[in-house]
């Protein structure tokens, strides 16, 4: 029995309990969060990479290529 009384929380110690739970909730969603951005940030540039690779391509593209040989 006396074991049992030990076991037993004040509502002081219950309610800080619960203050720490919540706070390493938040703590977790808030690193979820910048995670999430970080690979937003790194998607967004490799993105823009893609974009400038394309015109740059499109700009050898548009350069008309003679041909090596003339077949004349």
């Amino acid at each position: 029995m006396h074991s049992l009384v030990q076991h037993k929380q004040t509502p002081q110690q219950q309610l800080k309990q619960q203050q720490q739970q919540q706070q390493q909730q938040q703590q977790q969603q808030q690193q979820q969060q910048q995670q999430r951005q970080q690979q937003h940030q790194r998607l967004q540039c490799q993105h823009q990479q893609l974009q400038q690779h394309k015109r740059r391509c499109a700009r050898f593209a548009a350069i008309p290529i003679r041909p090596a040989f003339n077949a004349s």
